[in-house]
């Protein structure tokens, strides 16, 4: 499944804050749901860690596509 949206990146408490805007799938959700937040705790040339601000606070790892 492919997911389209926009994100925003906001500064909050000191704290850098990635939000997620998915737009609803068509036949499957009656409205946009509501936006995936994430601390940023780092993020350089080769990685970005998040921190899920919600749920079960997992921290996600990504390395950059070269």
């Amino acid at each position: 499944e492919t997911y389209k949206g926009r994100y925003e990146v906001k500064t909050e408490s000191g704290n850098k804050m990635l939000y997620v805007y998915r737009r609803r799938v068509q036949g499957v959700e009656d409205q946009d749901p509501p936006p995936d937040v994430y601390r940023i705790i780092s993020i350089n040339k080769n990685e970005l860690v998040l921190l899920e601000d919600l749920g079960n606070l997992a921290f996600w790892v990504f390395e950059r596509a070269n």
